[in-house]
């Protein structure tokens, strides 16, 4: 009978705390950032495997890789490369996936947090890559084996979310569409790539 009686008197306060949680799940901290920075690749709506930054051979203990693939330049004009690797292995085998976006030779200022940066303005031109090792495939911006003006029509947009000049570490995203790199093709398969990076370690020039 003790027994019941004390599951009857625990039961409710279960039951509140069970509700507690559900009233506020949007609430709850995000998880701390790697020190080599996060990064989340969906292509086509599907999320690729979780970042795993390549790293040197001497760097395989532990450590960040040399963020020579990730350069701001805050000087006018202001350029900024994002290019990032995700290898498991830490450099012992092929890459899963490299995604990259870079803004080249802004002429509107310095790029900063923010600003919306779109190849519909002329002084921002974006170039973005995707490739994968399985399937091998290599997908860019513009569709340059179809299209004789395509390096005038490229499609991107990225934001820059923050960018900590103490610490050197950048955030933001960039998403495009595309055009499978198929040398013969009469079209270029499409795909959707998205990139959303925080806290990724950089180098200024």
């Amino acid at each position: 009978m003790k027994k019941y009686i004390f599951i009857l008197f625990c039961l409710p306060l279960i039951l509140s705390s069970c509700q507690e949680d559900d009233l506020t799940p949007s609430s709850a901290a995000s998880p701390p950032s790697s020190p080599c920075g996060n990064a989340t690749v969906t292509v086509n709506g599907t999320t690729l495997s979780s970042y795993s930054p390549i790293m040197n051979p001497a760097q395989l203990g532990g450590g960040c890789p040399d963020p020579s693939f990730v350069v701001y330049i805050n000087t006018s004009p202001s350029s900024l490369l994002v290019s990032l690797v995700s290898d498991p292995t830490g450099g012992l085998s092929f890459p899963e996936w490299t995604v990259s976006g870079e803004i080249l030779n802004y002429t509107g200022g310095i790029i900063s947090p923010t600003t919306l940066y779109s190849p519909d303005y002329p002084e921002r031109d974006i170039v973005c890559y995707f490739s994968s090792f399985s399937p091998a495939e290599n997908y860019t911006n513009c569709d340059i084996q179809n299209d004789p003006t395509a390096l005038q029509n490229r499609n991107a947009i990225m934001t820059i979310t923050n960018i900590d000049l103490a610490n050197k570490l950048i955030s933001g995203e960039f998403e495009f569409t595309g055009y499978l790199l198929a040398p013969g093709a009469a079209s270029a398969p499409t795909k959707n790539i998205h990139c959303v990076f925080s806290d990724i370690p950089f180098k200024t020039q």
